[in-house]
């Protein structure tokens, strides 16, 4: 479906969307701090509140290729204007900033204007009965296998294990994601993302067929996520769905381990929700997960 917020490919501080735009809101990093950003700050929320003759201009400097989508059916997206120019490695460096017209300090640029409001998607509209079919039926737990890290995504070993443990508990399982590459212009790198998809009974599988708008009200209307460590499990920890995460030995090691549970591991530890390793990962512990979600 055509989006309806404008797009733009690149960022001017001469650009005539920025120069007239009544806010700005800056994007940066990946889906995940992406998804931080809308639940820490109030300036995706305070969309809703827009008047007529206000616009907004959003300096999407994201490594995810598709952020786009979360403002381009906005229910005011005739009144913002996206620019996707890839990541900025020099986003918090004061100097650089002011020369690309930017507030020169990061953070201040952004329209935090309103107070802090609930967090709405809006899918396209071509979407809609995708949803209603996977979201209609009963509850279900949303999987979310993969990670534009490919080392954080999940052995196909666990999300087949996983998914069993789910059917047999009397839950729907959806598989979600996309696979898509992307190039890395601060490392030269070309990335190919790969989904898990499995071929047993059972398996509902909309892998491709959403966009994050989309796949965002699954996990919103899911009774449980399983998700490598991802954007994904940021914002089912935001929606409160109890999560099982299965995190790689790096994101163990750097978020996990010091029992913090705070920045890129914040929902870990909470109730409903539990963790493990690929290493320490067996499948008893997803059953002693799924005994606290409410059965069908």
């Amino acid at each position: 479906m055509t989006p309806r917020a404008k797009l733009i490919p690149s960022f001017s501080k001469d650009l005539p969307e920025y120069r007239e735009r009544t806010y700005a809101i800056e994007l940066y990093g990946g889906l995940g701090d992406v998804f931080n950003h809308f639940y820490g700050a109030p300036c995706y929320s305070g969309l809703e509140g827009l008047a007529e003759n206000e616009r907004i201009f959003v300096l999407n400097s994201s490594h995810n290729s598709c952020v786009w989508e979360l403002f381009a059916w906005h229910r005011k997206a005739n009144q913002i204007t996206v620019a996707s120019p890839g990541f900025f490695v020099h986003f918090q460096d004061p100097a650089w900033r002011a020369s690309m017209g930017l507030h020169p300090e990061l953070g201040q640029g952004c329209a935090h204007r309103w107070p802090m409001g609930p967090v709405a998607y809006y899918p396209p509209e071509d979407e809609l009965p995708i949803l209603r079919n996977v979201t209609g039926r009963g509850p279900y737990i949303a999987f979310a296998a993969t990670a534009s890290d490919t080392a954080r995504s999940l052995p196909r070993e666990h999300v087949l294990d996983a998914a069993a443990r789910c059917l047999s508990h009397g839950f729907r399982v959806v598989l979600t994601g996309r696979n898509y590459g992307f190039h890395e212009a601060h490392n030269g790198l070309e990335i190919r993302r790969r989904e898990t998809r499995l071929d047993i009974p059972g398996i509902e599988d909309v892998i491709d067929r959403l966009t994050i708008p989309g796949t965002a009200k699954v996990i919103e209307r899911a009774a449980g996520v399983v998700t490598c460590h991802s954007a994904i499990c940021m914002l089912a920890w935001h929606l409160k769905r109890p999560t099982f995460s299965i995190v790689d030995e790096g994101a163990r090691k750097m978020y996990f381990d010091d029992s913090k549970f705070e920045g890129y591991a914040f929902g870990a530890n909470r109730p409903g929700n539990a963790w493990a390793s690929f290493e320490s990962h067996d499948g008893a512990s997803v059953d002693r997960w799924l005994a606290g979600i409410p059965k069908p």
